[in-house]
């Protein structure tokens, strides 16, 4: 039987992670929150989405699914799901930063806006990996225009990596946005050119078979607390 993981998303971006259900091993399905904001992009639009990604969350469980992952590398919602569900819940930012400890001793993430640093410095909090942060490098693009054109993505990518690695000795990056689609391995061969091969790691892919490997263990997170 294939693991069945739902990925509960403001917009679509499934395309990132179907590769990884060919083979019949993963069963892959994206649902949207039904209200809140299109894009998160501070505190405030994390705030927003909660309500409507903690409701898709126990319902992919109440469906049956194995596992879910939420489609922000701020994890909304992640530590609230799991008093609610006893599914394995995965976010993406504590997965790719975990992942990336495995890889490199100076970990720098790579975002969209300076507004998010908040949120990310948050995350550095809860994974307990802020003293190996480089500084944050941002390419100043909002969410909703990074498919507007991925030239001119990619190259502000690489420019923010690149510094990232020259100036700030990091030996891992985290794309720290699941919106960067379609980019990591372009990144990853741009920063080779100018010798600079270091791994390049995308956070939703990474949840996704962090989820799938939990299922496989058969571990979860502390059981859900009990219904009032």
């Amino acid at each position: 039987m294939p693991i069945r993981i739902r990925v509960v998303t403001p917009p679509a971006k499934l395309r990132e992670i179907e590769d990884l259900a060919e083979g019949g091993a993963l069963q892959l399905s994206q649902v949207n929150i039904a209200d809140g904001p299109r894009s998160i992009e501070s505190p405030a639009d994390e705030h927003r989405c909660l309500p409507g990604v903690l409701a898709r969350i126990e319902e992919a469980e109440a469906q049956g699914l194995d596992a879910v992952v939420v489609d922000c590398f701020a994890d909304p919602g992640v530590t609230a799901a799991r008093e609610c569900v006893a599914m394995p819940v995965i976010g993406p930012g504590e997965a790719s930063l975990h992942l990336a400890a495995t890889l490199g001793r100076r970990l720098a993430i790579v975002t969209v806006l300076e507004s998010v640093r908040p949120m990310i410095d948050a995350l550095a909090e809860r994974t307990a990996l802020g003293p190996r942060l480089a500084p944050l490098r941002v390419v100043d693009t909002a969410v909703r225009e990074l498919d507007a054109d991925p030239e001119r993505l990619l190259a502000r990518l690489t420019e923010a990596a690149a510094r990232a690695v020259r100036d700030d000795g990091a030996d891992a990056i985290v794309l720290g946005c699941t919106g960067f689609l379609g980019v990591r391995d372009a990144l990853a061969r741009a920063l080779a050119a100018q010798g600079l091969a270091v791994p390049v790691i995308h956070p939703l892919r990474s949840a996704v078979l962090l989820a799938a490997t939990q299922v496989r263990l058969g571990l979860r997170h502390r059981a859900a607390r009990p219904a009032r």
